[in-house]
């Protein structure tokens, strides 16, 4: 099973030779169905519509998986699934309550970071049992964003 390295190293100086980067490491990953983390916003747009893009030439599947989960407007997910069609990505729908964590609910200062931890968690168990040869593309937001 492939993984995804985050890293874009020190040597993209540009945006045009980090679009290029992230175009080529997805024309890789599209040899595979590809299972995305994808919230509608700006930055998991960017990823599925490269992921989509790439996948067009493999004929490979890309899953836009959002999390549907009660700390989160409902809205966000009627978006999410409205851009994942325009995208070009099959959406799926995970839905979590975080706060049955004991972890989370007593909100520890790494609150954020174990429930990354939880949702990814969920992320793996469907690409694991959804598709055969799945890539987990886990670019969460701070992980993009540190990369572009």
């Amino acid at each position: 099973m492939n993984t995804v390295n985050n890293s874009f190293g020190d040597e993209m100086s540009s945006p045009d030779q980090m679009k290029k980067c992230l175009e080529a490491r997805m024309e890789q990953l599209a040899k595979e169905d590809i299972c995305l983390a994808f919230s509608g916003g700006v930055d998991s747009s960017l990823l599925l519509k490269t992921a989509a893009d790439a996948a067009a030439y493999t004929g490979r599947k890309v899953y836009a998986v959002t999390f549907d989960s009660r700390l989160h407007p409902s809205c966000d997910l009627e978006i999410a699934r409205r851009v994942a069609g325009e995208l070009g990505g099959i959406h799926e729908v995970i839905t979590v309550d975080e706060l049955e964590q004991e972890s989370i609910k007593n909100n520890p200062v790494n609150r954020c970071y174990l429930c990354k931890r939880h949702l990814f968690s969920r992320l793996a168990e469907l690409a694991d049992g959804y598709m055969d040869a799945a890539v987990r593309l886990r670019m969460g937001l701070e992980e993009v964003r540190a990369g572009l």
